[in-house]
């Protein structure tokens, strides 16, 4: 009698724990593209996203996705939270992070980017497969042509970057105190050419060069000089006399003790 008396009791308890959600079924395998979109990127700065179909039906807010980029050598890895989730069509979403600030690499380093989540209503998922990620290092600059310029000179200089993202019409030149960049032409992620005139009062020394795009800040550091501007003449008078004739000159830079050789 005590036997039968206990087991409806216990059928009670696990029917009540399935009704409490503390039973819960396998994450729903989902399917990613090879690579994500952009295919490399620096931490910090670029945007990414990667591709999934098989999403259980229901919303999925960014909150509810983690992001998971493995060292693909192997290594710690490191988690994300999504920043946008988008339905491409049917089962298939796009799924978009920011590459973690945290990750730092000295060369470019290839990752795998791996998802996992739920529903708001509970469901989970999570990626049967990995999309290749390609994590660059920091943008900077790496060549400047001309290095130099004279005060008071109007030039165009061809500045070269490295890892970075230049952007017609987005990008900001700067050569540092004294110089006054008149145009920025973007030929190429990593080439631009910078019009800039330096002042007739610039201090002469190094600058820093700097290139920014949106959030990304590429440099060189002493990557240009301003040199002092050359004595330069315009006139004399008269033109013609004696031994002794008094001769006035006319023009720039003589400095504060010029020496006069005949």
């Amino acid at each position: 009698m005590t036997f039968r008396a206990s087991t409806p009791r216990f059928l009670f308890v696990v029917l009540l724990a399935a009704q409490n959600g503390q039973t819960q079924s396998a994450p729903i395998p989902i399917t990613l593209t090879p690579t994500t979109s952009p295919s490399a990127g620096e931490p910090g700065v670029t945007a990414i996203s990667v591709i999934g179909s098989n999403f259980p039906a229901g919303t999925i807010t960014p909150a509810g996705v983690t992001v998971r980029l493995t060292p693909a050598a192997g290594g710690p890895a490191v988690t994300t939270a999504a920043s946008a989730v988008t339905t491409v069509i049917g089962t298939t979403r796009r799924v978009s992070f920011t590459i973690p600030a945290s990750i730092k690499v000295a060369a470019s380093t290839s990752y795998t980017v791996s998802l996992s989540g739920a529903t708001t209503t509970g469901t989970a998922f999570v990626s049967s497969n990995t999309a290749s990620l390609t994590v660059n290092p920091g943008a900077s600059v790496s060549n400047i042509n001309p290095t130099s310029g004279q005060q008071g000179q109007t030039l165009s200089v061809a500045v070269t970057g490295l890892f970075s993202n230049f952007v017609q019409g987005s990008t900001q030149a700067s050569f540092g105190a004294g110089i006054i960049v008149n145009s920025t032409t973007v030929t190429s992620s990593t080439a631009a050419t910078v019009n800039m005139s330096i002042t007739a009062s610039a201090t002469p020394g190094t600058r820093t060069v700097t290139m920014t795009t949106g959030i990304e800040v590429a440099s060189l550091a002493n990557g240009f000089t301003v040199t002092a501007a050359g004595l330069t003449i315009t006139d004399f008078n008269p033109k013609s006399g004696p031994i002794g004739t008094l001769v006035t000159l006319t023009g720039s830079n003589f400095g504060t003790a010029p020496q006069i050789a005949m």
